[in-house]
């Protein structure tokens, strides 16, 4: 159980939290929301290879196709790859592999056991935090200090982007699959646009919304062929 929950803890919180949070240095909170958006193709993707209950069809394959030309819409390698904009772009890519693979990961291994939500996300957040706690030691720095507002922002990510989120994450991938549970992600592309333009004042080049759009469209395609292959399923049994 426990060997699962480090799995798990890896794949959803220590790694792909750290690449978002060093991604986020090099390259925009926009462009990780658009990024954090390929979540569900690339679970689809997974999820092809290693649930053989979920099988590939024109239609699923042809969504990853949209999908991964709006990937390159939002790379614009047009404009020229590299930098460091490109180095946190590849971080966040790394960040959302990391998502579907858990996703995965949690439908094969966890969701039949019979333990809560909440004891699911206790213990794969303690193994998260045990992993970061051990990399802190060679890789990290002792914060100069930590006013009200970095602890408050801990705290609310802790609490409810992460704690909370992933009782309710454990629940639907039980309950509806893992390449369901991934289309969350549909809106934070939404919010972190909003957000970075609004709060943060960050610029958006004409690609990066465009190419968001292409990504959903893909992904929209896959999960209505997704939809009709568990229809065929329950029919059949």
């Amino acid at each position: 159980m426990w060997g699962h929950l480090a799995v798990t803890g890896a794949l959803f919180s220590s790694v792909p939290f750290s690449l978002f949070s060093y991604g986020e240095t090099h390259a925009s909170s926009v462009l990780a929301g658009i990024w954090n958006a390929t979540t569900p193709l690339l679970t689809v993707l997974v999820s092809l290879a290693a649930l053989p209950d979920e099988r590939p069809t024109a239609q699923r394959l042809g969504g990853l196709l949209v999908g991964f030309t709006g990937v390159l819409v939002v790379l614009g390698p047009w404009q020229g790859v590299g930098g460091s904009e490109l180095a946190g772009q590849l971080m966040f890519l790394g960040a959302a592999t990391c998502y579907a693979l858990g996703y995965v990961y949690t439908r094969r291994y966890l969701s039949d056991l019979p333990y809560s939500g909440a004891s699911l996300s206790a213990g794969q957040l303690i193994s998260a935090s045990a992993q970061l706690g051990v990399a802190t030691i060679f890789v990290g720095e002792s914060p100069h200090a930590l006013g009200a507002d970095a602890v408050g922002s801990m705290l609310a990510l802790g609490v409810l982007g992460t704690g909370l989120a992933y009782v309710f994450n454990y629940r639907i991938v039980r309950v509806a699959g893992a390449t369901t549970a991934a289309t969350v992600t549909y809106l934070v592309p939404l919010f972190s646009t909003l957000l970075g333009v609004v709060v943060l004042g960050e610029e958006m080049t004409w690609n990066e919304p465009l190419g968001g759009l292409v990504v959903l469209a893909g992904v929209a395609i896959s999960q209505r062929a997704a939809a009709s292959v568990a229809r065929e399923a329950e029919a059949a049994a």
